[in-house]
């Protein structure tokens, strides 16, 4: 079950996305900026970036551990924002 406010966003759009899009969007995000310039193609869950994304990832987990960035507690749990069921 979805908010109202945020099922009435379905249809509207935000630059070449839509506003769901960015209200509910997947784990991992991975672009082709030169050839999608408007990041509508993720190509996250494609198996030849499987390697690309672990190596990003993996450099992602160390600038947050250098940084203390309190986010670096969302890795390895399985966790929701809260009221929409969208997993973080």
């Amino acid at each position: 079950m979805v908010a109202p406010e945020l099922d009435r966003c379905k249809g509207e759009e935000f630059g070449k996305r839509k506003v769901k899009d960015y209200l509910f969007h997947a784990e991992c995000e991975l672009y082709d900026l030169k050839a999608d310039p408007n990041e509508l193609n993720n190509l996250a869950d494609k198996e030849d970036n499987a390697e690309d994304l672990k190596r990003l990832q993996e450099k992602l987990k160390a600038f947050q551990i250098k940084t203390r960035d309190p986010w670096q507690i969302m890795w390895g749990h399985e966790t929701n924002v809260q009221g929409t069921g969208v997993g973080l």
